[in-house]
């Protein structure tokens, strides 16, 4: 379980489950996923996870908010 460090630890799985119960893709989401990517030390179940809400998000499932 791989925590993110913002405001509130908040795992990975939290955040996904919250970009696709909302349908909404927002700034700090994004920037978290940054985060994420950059840090090189993401799990390949993680990288596949991202790799869905980037399609999502390409296919109009997920909509992006500022």
């Amino acid at each position: 379980m791989q925590h993110l460090g913002n405001r509130r630890q908040e795992t990975m799985e939290e955040l996904f489950g919250e970009i696709f119960l909302s349908g909404q893709l927002t700034r700090s989401d994004r920037l978290r996923l940054r985060e994420a990517l950059l840090a090189d030390t993401i799990a390949e179940d993680h990288q596949d996870i991202i790799n869905r809400v980037l399609h999502s998000t390409k296919r109009g499932r997920l909509q992006l908010k500022a």
